[in-house]
């Protein structure tokens, strides 16, 4: 999509456009493109060889909106006390997920320690001072499994 600064947006395979095969040089065309700049919302039509795609993007104006979508995905990344990877059981439906151990699994759960901190530390929610304990004791976990505080488990 060609934007209004003569930027593009680029948008490809099966999370935008409809059908299967996508390749090089497949032809697709804007049918229709819109701007907003009042605040920044954008819209495209698409049509492929398939069907058509409406690609549009939201404007979240409050941080109380953002952050209460966010903490609504998290149970379902918690495993264990650890943050896990999700790999969705059917294409395209994030109702039907299979949660993955990964090595991994540290970094993205010290990451959403660190989050669920400042959370707490900005907002005095008890839901968040929770979540961080249950991090802590995830993180803590990968240490004491191996016996050696020098290696953590991954």
């Amino acid at each position: 999509m060609l934007r209004p600064d003569g930027s593009w947006k680029y948008f490809f395979g099966p999370r935008w456009l409809p059908g299967e095969g996508f390749t090089t040089g497949m032809a697709v065309q804007s049918l229709a493109a819109g701007y907003n700049p009042a605040d920044g919302s954008e819209v495209v039509l698409v049509a492929t060889d398939t069907g058509l795609s409406l690609i549009y993007t939201l404007s979240w104006t409050s941080l109380e909106t953002k952050a209460a979508f966010y903490q609504s995905q998290m149970p379902r990344f918690l495993r264990f006390g650890l943050v896990s990877v999700l790999g969705l059981s059917e294409f395209g439906s994030t109702n039907n997920y299979a949660q993955q151990p990964t090595a991994n699994d540290g970094l993205w759960t010290s990451l959403y320690l660190g989050s669920q901190s400042f959370r707490y530390a900005a907002t005095g929610s008890s839901d968040a001072k929770q979540e961080a304990w249950n991090a802590f004791n995830g993180m803590q976990m990968l240490v004491n499994v191996t016996g050696d505080v020098h290696y953590p488990a991954r």
